[in-house]
Parts: structure tokens; C-alpha cells; sequence
């Protein structure tokens, strides 16, 4: 995200779905490079029964960024979804998750 004179908004979008039994770890990172912006990342995250997820994310956006991210789960039953989140910088920054757990 770069922005020198003009604001703006970034509306990424991640979405991931693993089958029963899978296992993955993801990254995400979100690196603003100047300005002020408003970042409003979703992710989307869809798990069969016995996957297993880690999901990290990494947030560096500039002093004038404001970052609101939301991210929904869905699992089913023996899944295992994993967050860990790192913050800095952003005038504000939140990150919500909403879970919903079938088993």
C-alpha cells in the first residue's frame, strides 16, 4: 500500500478450504509503504473435519493506516484452527474473528 497524496481503501481477500484431514500453515502479512489508507482485509476460512490450520498474520502499516480485519471460520467436528496475530503501527488497528464450531 502506497499512498502519497490521495487516501484510499485496500479490500483484500483471502479464502481458504481444506478438505478432511488436510494441514496447512499461512502467512499473511500486510505492509503499508506511506501515506493514509484504510486496509480492511477479510479472510474466509472453511475446515473439514480433522484439518488442521495455523494461520499467522503479520501486520506493519504505516502511522496514518487505519486496519480493521475480520475473520471467519467455519470448522467442523476435530478440526483445529490456530491464530496468531503480530500488530504494529496503524493509527488503529483491530483484528476480529468470528467462529463457528458444527461438532
Amino acid at each position: 500500500n502506497q499512498a502519497e497524496e490521495k487516501r484510499f481503501t485496500v479490500t483484500p481477500r483471502l479464502l481458504v478450504v481444506l478438505e478432511e484431514n488436510a494441514e496447512a500453515k499461512i502467512l499473511e502479512s500486510h505492509i503499508g509503504l506511506g501515506g493514509e489508507y484504510l486496509s480492511v482485509p477479510v479472510a474466509e476460512v472453511r475446515l473439514a473435519k480433522s484439518a488442521r490450520l495455523e494461520h499467522d498474520r503479520f501486520q506493519q502499516e504505516t502511522l496514518g493506516a487505519y486496519h480493521i480485519s475480520n475473520t471467519f471460520v467455519h470448522q467442523e467436528g476435530q478440526s483445529v484452527y490456530t491464530s496468531n496475530n503480530a500488530n504494529f503501527g496503524g493509527k488503529s488497528a483491530r483484528n476480529d474473528i468470528n467462529a463457528y464450531v458444527n461438532g
